[in-house]
């Protein structure tokens, strides 16, 4: 075990990445846990790594975004599949463009409509039930940070 990590706790940073009526998820490479499909783009925290820091830096690795407004959300705990307690902070990023660089750890990075259910289907459960959060609110995403 490295310094970085702890067998009884996983803190991680999830970032919903909005432009307009569209959501950016990605498709990693390999997951720890083994699941696949489409995902907010997310990682692990780094020891002693603030959660607001970390989202910035998934998003810089990730997918080469700069957001203009990154704000938490919401705050999630729930065991994970390894057995550890995860404790999850979900952000909202608006970045000023569409324009992403995918990171070679990426399989694919794509936007999606939010409100196409189709398209919404193929996305994990927790990034569909916070994505279908924010579309159930009746202002923009901006409006909801105030």
């Amino acid at each position: 075990m490295t310094s970085d990590s702890c067998p009884k706790h996983t803190l991680v940073s999830h970032v919903a990445v909005l432009h307009h009526n569209s959501a950016l998820l990605v498709k990693y490479r390999q997951m720890p846990d083994g699941q696949n499909g489409w995902f907010l783009p997310n990682d692990d925290l780094k020891h002693v790594e603030h959660p607001e820091e970390g989202a910035r830096r998934i998003l810089r690795e990730q997918v080469g975004i700069e957001p203009s407004t990154l704000k938490l959300a919401q705050i999630e705990s729930f065991v994970g599949n390894n057995k550890s307690w995860h404790l999850i902070f979900d952000f909202l990023a608006f970045p000023l463009s569409m324009k992403i660089s995918k990171a070679p750890s990426l399989l694919a990075a794509q936007w999606f409509e939010i409100d196409n259910t189709s398209q919404t289907c193929k996305v994990p459960t927790l990034a569909r039930d916070f994505l279908r959060k924010l579309k159930t609110r009746r202002c923009s995403p901006e409006c909801r940070l105030k």
